[in-house]
């Protein structure tokens, strides 16, 4: 039997070597990343509405989905040349979910559509209604705004809901406004606002389909 001459070993082992960094490279590609989900919100009431009851806790979430009990999901279809999104977090431990459904993302006019619906829950009580990119009203508790995807390819918006009725009750309601904003509402001139003017903020990213 011949012996095996070096530079042969030597062309083999790289053959080898550039195979396996192929495959490994290829199995990474397929890997989805995980959500990312930023979100900056609270419960509570403007006053003199709510005198005797205190506002939630401020929620400042960073979380990626899977880590520290956080479950994240984003995901859009198209329909009628926009994107139908459902998007959440939600973590078990803290008895928290933030959730926004069937809400049109259309790059062309800001509209969200008619089926956009909003539900938080904290604890025992959960918060739900509709949501459109119009001012709240009683049928349509929440206005999402800003609903866009950013250059990076991230999903975005603002929300803010006035009376968000708590659970089947609609005589029991809430406001959903940024972290802060029941305690203090300041515009870009620092002068103190009403809390509609400091909306919720998310971020999502990615968001699958968009």
């Amino acid at each position: 039997m011949s012996p095996i001459r070096p530079f042969a070993l030597r062309i083999s082992s790289l053959v080898l070597a550039s195979a396996s960094l192929a495959s490994v490279a290829a199995c990474n590609s397929a890997d989805p990343l995980p959500i990312y989900f930023d979100l900056n919100y609270q419960v509570g009431c403007v006053l003199p509405e709510c005198t005797a009851i205190s506002d939630g806790p401020a929620r400042t979430v960073m979380a990626v989905d899977g880590e520290n009990g956080f479950q994240n999901s984003c995901a859009a279809s198209t329909v009628n040349g926009g994107k139908l999104v459902n998007l959440s977090t939600s973590n078990s431990g803290l008895d928290i979910r933030f959730e926004i459904t069937s809400a049109v993302y259309d790059s062309a006019d800001g509209n969200v559509g008619s089926a956009c619906r909003v539900k938080i829950v904290e604890g025992s009580n959960s918060y739900e209604g509709r949501c459109s990119a119009a001012a709240p009203t009683p049928a349509i508790p929440c206005q999402l705004t800003e609903f866009r995807a950013t250059d990076s390819g991230a999903l975005e918006g603002k929300l803010y809901c006035n009376d968000l009725p708590v659970g089947a009750s609609p005589t029991t309601t809430r406001d959903i406004a940024r972290a802060g904003a029941f305690d203090r509402c300041t515009n870009s001139s620092g002068a103190e606002v009403d809390p509609s003017q400091c909306p919720a903020t998310f971020l999502i990213d990615p968001c699958d389909g968009l």
